[in-house]
């Protein structure tokens, strides 16, 4: 059995809600004739209203949106789903469609990270035609990058490649340099898994040196693994040691339990190879 074959990719919550205090019209004394009752729910009153809860739901979203980051950072995937599902509800409400596409974005990540491979694809899909219908092109790339993945997972490389060359070109047309780096590794995940090691390692390599230039740390963990399996495959088990360290001590600096199990299993088929 080769070593890729021996090495597996297997790549709650109680909502603490942010409660709002809802804005209270209090008629005090001088207040409470007819007319003055009249003004105060004028029309101009309620666009007032209508724009402090505007804000109101605008603080919340951010709040929500932390927390949502926080969950992915920790790999609790199942806490950011029900997060993102509350945040796109709220982008519902302000029938806001740009709002609306990212937070499909995010929900077809967390059902990816999930192993819900046909609903991140059905919420990918919902993702891509807000960002077609409000030209938010960025957001095109980066669901494209995800497509990639997800068919990657189902062992459709070549539909994976082209996803992901479409999303490359979207990436770098919007200077987008966080997705493309996650691209770039993408490429190289799926050259690794064709058994085009030094295509492989090219891509990867390109994600980790922008990773440094745009000083991203915490993505650098899957970098550091991914280097290290293609060295692996190639039987260079000095070098993949190294950067399974590295990615051991970055993923663990960062609370991101997911990487580091998967590094540790990494260090596992490492040393069964070396030393039998």
């Amino acid at each position: 059995m080769t070593i890729k074959n021996k090495f597996k990719k297997g790549y709650g919550l109680s909502i603490y809600f942010l409660r709002i205090l809802t804005l209270s019209i209090i008629c005090a004394g001088f207040f409470c004739n007819t007319r003055k009752a009249v003004a105060i729910f004028s029309p101009l009153n309620s666009k007032h209203i209508s724009a402090e809860n505007e804000r109101e739901t605008t603080i919340k979203i951010e709040y929500l949106l932390k927390l949502s980051d926080d969950f992915f950072r920790k790999s609790d995937f199942k806490s950011a789903l029900m997060i993102n599902r509350e945040i796109l509800n709220l982008y519902r409400e302000n029938n806001d469609r740009v709002g609306q596409g990212k937070a499909l974005y995010n929900i077809g990540v967390s059902y990816r990270y999930l192993s819900q491979f046909q609903q991140a694809l059905t919420t990918l899909e919902q993702s891509l035609e807000l960002a077609n219908l409000t030209g938010d092109r960025t957001l095109h790339g980066q669901v494209l990058s995800e497509k990639c993945i997800l068919y990657f997972y189902l062992s459709q490389y070549n539909t994976a490649l082209n996803f992901c060359q479409q999303a490359l070109e979207l990436n770098r047309e919007k200077d987008d340099r966080l997705s493309e780096m996650q691209t770039l590794d993408r490429l190289g995940v799926i050259y690794n898994a064709k058994g085009q090691y030094i295509q492989a390692l090219e891509f990867h390599q390109q994600a980790l040196d922008i990773s440094n230039l745009i000083a991203e740390k915490y993505l650098q963990s899957r970098f550091f693994l991914n280097l290290s399996i293609v060295h692996i495959n190639l039987g260079q088990f000095d070098r993949a040691i190294e950067l399974n360290e590295q990615a051991i001590k970055n993923s663990q600096s960062f609370g991101d339990r997911f990487i580091e199990a998967r590094a540790f299993q990494a260090s596992g088929i490492i040393y069964i190879a070396f030393f039998t």
